[in-house]
């Protein structure tokens, strides 16, 4: 079979990028993350959740944002709005509601410190022995917001006072794609939370590549995602937006018996016309910098979801959270499809997490000062340059 992709063409699309080694210095210094923490988790928009989370008014949950010294409330008010407040208490500043992964239901937010109490729209509603405070009026010491907004149901929030751009304005078209896909119909939810021992960027960097994975998950993807006649992948689409990017692949026609070949289910290539409306392959990637990769899987009959989300808490430590979104299954045998790929998933993962576990490792030890990339991971190039734009602005 000869190259159906041909070698090196990414590069020649974005010239700007060039073809230079990398220097690993961003992904171990502490300075470098401090000016991270201000520049870009204090300044861009993240992903938080979605909207699903929230199905009832009055429910909330609690997002610790590390990088950006900060927790966020995610509530939805009376009016079913979702909004977004510091998750702080107006009385001496406790943080009030446990990040554990969860939602909260009912209309009041209340601190456990001192019982002050708050509604869905952010207003402090009862102070226990107001009486003994001073000229306290309770409508100048609501919650304090953080701006907010939603997009095709995923919920983000920005730290800064003054954000400067909108959300649509940050996004620009790369989620266009996406309009047509039902994520509201995804109900069913699988978290996977861990915590690594590496910097976020690296685990940027194992989801935006697929140089890895038919040498690193070989016991379980086999040749499944490879797309070139000498065993290795190349991207069927690859586009590179202002700050973000998507990716596309498609699943060949030959291939070996694999644990990732059984989870996808055996007629998944008897049913190429099913894709959700805006998929470009068999699997879309869009990755949302600076914390949010999504993931679109085509599956036999139906379709998955799969978000990373990074969370950096140090230069060498991160919260890495995978959510796997589903519709309901219609049978035992789609849930027993969903089951498969979840677990096979989840083995995926644990390779992943050693793999940027061991690069932070060898990175820390000075070892290199720089990193050699082929064409095919010139995503990881371009978030490199993002980071810089971002940290060396004014």
């Amino acid at each position: 079979m000869g190259e159906r992709i041909r070698n090196r063409q990414w590069a020649g699309k974005y010239l700007d990028l060039g073809t230079r080694p990398l220097s690993t210095e961003p992904y171990i210094s502490k300075e470098h993350f401090e000016r991270e923490r201000e520049r870009i988790f204090g300044r861009t928009w993240l992903n938080v959740g979605r909207v699903e989370d929230l199905p009832e008014t009055g429910g909330y949950f609690a997002r610790d944002i590390p990088a950006g010294r900060a927790s966020v409330l995610i509530v939805r008010g009376p009016d079913r709005k979702i909004r977004g407040f510091h998750n702080v208490c107006s009385h001496r500043g406790t943080r009030m509601v446990r990040d554990d992964g969860r939602a909260r239901r009912g209309t009041k937010i209340l601190c456990p410190y001192h019982h002050w109490l708050y509604d869905g729209a952010g207003d402090l509603v009862n102070i226990p022995d107001e009486e003994n405070f001073f000229d306290l009026d309770k409508t100048c010491h609501g919650l304090s917001p953080v701006h907010t907004d939603v997009r095709q149901g995923f919920i983000f929030v920005n730290l800064a006072a003054d954000p400067p751009q909108t959300l649509a304005d940050y996004l620009g078209e790369v989620m266009e794609p996406l309009d047509g896909c039902p994520f509201h119909e995804m109900k069913r939810n699988f978290t996977y939370r861990v915590e690594v021992n590496t910097n976020w960027k690296l685990l940027f960097d194992g989801q935006n590549e697929f140089y890895h994975l038919p040498i690193l998950h070989r016991h379980i993807m086999g040749n499944d995602f490879v797309t070139n006649a000498r065993g290795h992948h190349r991207w069927r689409d690859l586009r590179l937006y202002a700050c973000h990017s998507f990716s596309a692949v498609d699943f060949p026609s030959y291939r070996t018996v694999t644990p990732l070949r059984i989870a996808l289910a055996s007629d998944l290539y008897e049913t190429p016309e099913f894709r959700i409306p805006g998929m470009t392959g068999d699997m879309d990637q869009y990755t949302l910098f600076p914390n949010l990769t999504i993931e679109i899987v085509k599956l036999a009959r139906t379709s998955v979801c799969v978000t990373y989300t990074v969370w950096p808490i140090e230069v060498g430590r991160t919260l890495w959270e995978v959510r796997f979104h589903f519709k309901e299954p219609a049978s035992v045998r789609d849930h027993l499809r969903q089951q498969s790929f979840r677990r096979v998933s989840l083995d995926i993962l644990q390779e992943d997490v050693f793999a940027a576990e061991s690069v932070y490792a060898g990175l820390a030890s000075r070892a290199k000062s720089h990193m050699i990339l082929q064409d095919s991971e010139i995503i990881l190039r371009h978030r490199q340059k993002v980071v810089e734009d971002f940290i060396g602005g004014p």
